[in-house]
């Protein structure tokens, strides 16, 4: 098996127009040929990344090629057809040259629109099984950015917070995950494009079990430059088939890195470093949003199902639960009694952490980068990284706010000491 997978694809590196290709000299004799490619699939060890290798250790033919082109493709999408899979390889290079930056939000000015309707019609006339539709998807947004400037097919953009991965000060009690605004469901893709300098690190996508096991909760997946086409882990076999989604750092810094999540289910977030009157306007944003979300999910399963989830975060604390519970805390007030409610809510927040930290001399500069999370979890819990809390008890982050503290996260801290 190893020596036909070795043949196939030194015939497809020979006849492919495939301009991406990377050579590696793998097996480290200071030559580029064609043993490196057989000491690849000889050497299952490499520090390569090789895909899908199944229980008898073989490895198809396209995931291998993963490890020089960056794109994963399944064999079986061409009914075994390497001609077809070359084609698409040289669409998707095409596609990708196309763009001028990691995250393909911006192209060539000078790019003909012709040329895009050709690489369009091309693949849209190979009649592929499988999910192509993220490259169509994203010669639709080099169009729409060519005619107009702009695509509403384009994601939520996000930086990636590199200053969260510094310090803890409670015994590894603190967390540096950061919300992308999204939540992923068992076996469906999220489309994530990253623009950083690799050589210095990139970040990691973390999926997390909504209503989850404490023993077991989230599954982190490393991320790589430009596309990412990532299916969600299953975490736990249990009904609760998915949750919210973040993003971590813990590498050298380095200029922004941007993330593009161009397909991913939204969820409300308000993810806030500064509490000031000058964030009013985003707090009523993101309140009218989880509205008109809350809105629309199935009220049958709310305390089981992934979907309602919402993020809330300040440069201290990042709480993680049930959406429709937050809204029904912040009660059936007009929209600027709701702003006023839960702005009061996210300084108290952080003033019980400050009373908490000054217990212990931390005060100032000395505050930790890291995040205090408390998640809906199965059961009120304190573990490493968060503080589970009960379906029942989530309003309480709001309802026991009174003159500029929340008793509640109070009594939770309690339990850190």
């Amino acid at each position: 098996m190893k020596k036909n997978l070795t043949s196939l694809l030194l015939t497809m590196l020979m006849t492919s127009q495939i301009v991406a290709l990377e050579s590696k000299d793998f097996n480290k004799d200071g030559t580029i040929n064609q043993q490196d490619i057989a000491s690849v699939i000889e050497n299952l060890n490499t520090t390569e990344e090789i895909y899908d290798v199944d229980s008898s250790g073989n490895v198809g033919i396209f995931d291998l090629a993963q490890t020089y082109w960056g794109t994963k493709i399944n064999i079986d999408d061409f009914d075994g057809d390497i001609k077809t899979a070359s084609t698409v390889y040289n669409i998707i290079d095409q596609i990708d040259n196309l763009f001028i930056d990691k995250t393909y939000t911006s192209v060539d000015v000078n790019t003909k629109i012709s040329e895009v309707n050709i690489l369009m019609t091309q693949l849209k006339n190979l009649e592929l099984k499988g999910n192509f539709e993220t490259f169509l998807q994203e010669l639709q947004i080099i169009k729409d950015l060519l005619e107009t400037g702009n695509s509403n097919l384009i994601g939520h953009l996000l930086t990636v917070n590199q200053e969260r991965q510094f310090s803890d000060n409670l015994e590894g009690m603190l967390s540096d995950l950061q919300p992308i605004g999204a939540v992923g469901m068992y076996g469906e893709e999220v489309v994530i494009y990253v623009e950083a300098d690799s050589s210095k690190g990139l970040p990691e996508l973390i999926f997390s079990q909504y209503y989850g096991d404490p023993e077991k909760y989230y599954e982190s997946i490393k991320l790589r430059e430009g596309r990412n086409i990532i299916s969600v882990p299953i975490i736990e076999d249990s009904g609760n088939k998915g949750g919210s989604i973040y993003v971590k750092y813990d590498e050298m810094l380095q200029k922004d890195i941007k993330l593009h999540i161009a397909n991913a289910i939204s969820i409300p977030m308000l993810d806030l470093e500064i509490i000031d009157e000058n964030i009013k306007d985003e707090i009523e944003k993101y309140i009218r949003k989880l509205r008109e979300y809350v809105e629309q999910l199935d009220n049958k399963n709310l305390k089981y199902n992934p979907l309602n989830s919402t993020e809330i975060g300040t440069s201290k604390i990042l709480v993680s639960i049930p959406a429709s519970q937050f809204l029904s805390a912040l009660g059936d007030e007009d929209i600027t009694s709701q702003v006023d409610k839960l702005y009061e809510t996210l300084q108290a927040w952080d003033n019980v952490m400050d009373e908490y930290y000054s217990k212990f001399g931390i005060v100032g500069t000395d505050v930790p980068t890291k995040r205090l999370n408390i998640r809906y979890m199965e059961n009120d819990s304190t573990v490493s990284e968060y503080i589970g809390i009960s379906f029942d008890t989530v309003p309480m982050l709001i309802t026991e706010t009174i003159n500029g503290t929340n008793e509640y996260l109070s009594w939770i801290l309690q339990f850190l000491t």
